[in-house]
């Protein structure tokens, strides 16, 4: 799975079982909402056009009923998968590589409104990420990479945390019922696929994303009402006209809505140096021509019989006709289509045979096609969306009591450090 997306699905997996333990921390620094103007990774934005694999989830309509959600909420807020049985060995080696000589059990990383979040509600939400970059970096590597992902991830939680208490504070007793309802389904979805065991659902849990099952359904409880707040109070204020879609496009056009010319051919050289001269590089391209139109395998013979390695590969050269380099060429491909074999090509010092295996014209799509106009307005309700979030998400931290402690972090890379061995062992 890509890493923006498991950021996604392993967000969904926080806990608050995993929250004890925790020793009395110093007093963390003040945040401002400057900390979080720049971007997120792709975790924050959301995906352009498909909803999640897992169960969909739906706010109220204004009739009390269940519709399915927007896509753009849907994919920003995401319900996490069913977990998969993975292959992790029975034995782990020691635990070891950290900088220090502990393991501590719960230190804030940060408080929203006195709500802490923990370090160890961290790692366990990096859980797949970190398994992932173990079995491909070294010590050295993992701890600088894992370190700016600690951070970030702190900064979600602190906006889910922000969007959560709002939506506690604004959401109606019916809101909140259904997202209990969405929970309830989700969790016993998840026990079915196991194959009815609970026990089965919390072993699969623990073996694909380190986490607790009953610390998932309590959080995806969380996102379900998130996602419910973002529902009904940032997507109603979404607003793309028709003249909007028109500009976008005109603005867009050659960018986005216009589909090159490509082709997919094989081509095979003859130098007339290397063959011994002209007369006799004549007398083999014809060979070959001939052999071609009979039927012989054009492939095997621009493999094996060709006096330029870059048109000998297994696959076919792909480009715009007009990006070949030789002229006379560059003439033929724009006319021969697929299956056609060229006339014999004469070049300054070679001579050449082409043989078409796709001919993709190229196209402005017009403005007219539904599909464009669908897709240009998913763009524009996206876009309007990130702002309007990132607005609200401005407005929440203003009115927010925000603590993080920066030295906390280190922590929680040591204590996924402890851990390196234990996920490289898996490769």
């Amino acid at each position: 799975m890509n890493t923006s997306r498991t950021r996604l699905w392993a967000l969904s997996l926080t806990t608050a079982a995993l929250l004890t333990g925790c020793a009395k921390q110093q007093k963390p620094q003040a945040l401002t909402a400057q900390a979080f103007i720049n971007p997120r990774n792709a975790s924050d934005a959301p995906a352009e056009a498909t909803v999640g694999t897992a169960p969909q989830s739906a706010p109220l309509t204004p009739d009390n009923s269940l519709r399915t959600p927007d896509p753009i909420v849907a994919n920003a807020v995401s319900t996490p998968p069913a977990p998969k049985v993975t292959t992790t060995p029975a034995s782990l080696p020691a635990i070891g590589l950290s900088s220090g000589q502990y393991m501590t059990l719960g230190g804030v990383v940060a408080e929203v409104n006195t709500t802490p979040i923990y370090a160890n509600k961290i790692l366990s939400t990096l859980d797949p990420i970190l398994r992932q970059k173990a079995q491909r970096l070294d010590p050295g590597n993992f701890r600088r990479e894992i370190r700016e992902d600690i951070k970030n991830t702190r900064d979600e939680l602190i906006r889910i945390e922000l969007f959560y208490a709002a939506a506690q504070r604004t959401l109606d007793a019916d809101d909140k019922k259904l997202a209990d309802v969405l929970t309830i389904n989700w969790r016993m979805q998840q026990i079915t696929q196991a194959g009815g065991s609970v026990e089965l659902a919390r072993r699969k849990a623990r073996e694909e994303f380190g986490a607790d099952f009953d610390d998932m359904v309590q959080e995806l409880s969380r996102i379900e009402l998130t996602r419910i707040y973002e529902q009904k109070k940032i997507v109603p204020r979404i607003q793309v006209t028709a003249t909007d879609i028109r500009e976008h496009y005109n603005n867009n056009v050659s960018k986005k809505f216009s589909e090159a010319e490509r082709v997919k051919f094989r081509l095979i050289k003859v130098e007339i140096k290397k063959t011994g001269g002209r007369e006799q590089a004549i007398d083999k391209i014809a060979g070959k021509y001939k052999r071609a139109k009979a039927g012989e395998d054009f492939k095997e013979m621009a493999t094996r019989e060709n006096d330029e390695k870059l048109f000998a590969g297994e696959q076919p050269l792909e480009m715009s006709p007009s990006s070949f380099s030789i002229a006379k060429v560059r003439d033929v491909l724009t006319k021969l289509q697929p299956g056609e074999v060229s006339e014999i090509i004469e070049g300054p010092d070679a001579f050449y045979l082409a043989k078409m295996e796709e001919h993709k014209v190229g196209r402005v799509r017009p403005f007219e096609e539904q599909a464009v106009q669908d897709e240009i307005r998913l763009t524009l309700r996206t876009e309007q969306y990130r702002k309007l979030r990132e607005q609200d998400f401005a407005r929440l931290m203003k009115n927010a009591a925000i603590r993080a402690d920066d030295d906390m972090l280190l922590v929680a890379v040591d204590m996924a450090m402890q851990k390196y061995p234990q996920y490289a062992a898996a490769r």
